[in-house]
């Protein structure tokens, strides 16, 4: 997870990643735009079109999952935290 986090940070985005660990809809800002097209070509985040998955869920912060976009899991959010906090 180390190398997505040097990653975003050489692009300048590392504020905003941590903001999306807790708020995945921060990627739907301009801001976030750049750094959710990144996340979504590695499979780490999807947005959340009511076209595509019939309905729009939920949000749950416990789950990652806002009302514009949602981490693909739990996990791979917690590791994105960890990385972001130099626990792994």
């Amino acid at each position: 997870m180390g190398w997505v986090v040097a990653e975003v940070a050489g692009r300048g985005f590392a504020d905003v990643l941590r903001e999306a660990v807790e708020n995945p809809d921060v990627l739907a800002e301009p801001q976030g735009l750049e750094l959710a097209r990144f996340l979504e070509n590695r499979n780490f985040v999807i947005e959340l079109s009511p076209i595509v998955i019939g309905q729009a869920p939920r949000p749950d912060d416990e789950l990652g999952v806002g009302r514009r976009y949602a981490w693909q899991t739990p996990a791979l959010r917690d590791a994105v935290k960890m990385a972001l906090e130099g626990r792994v």
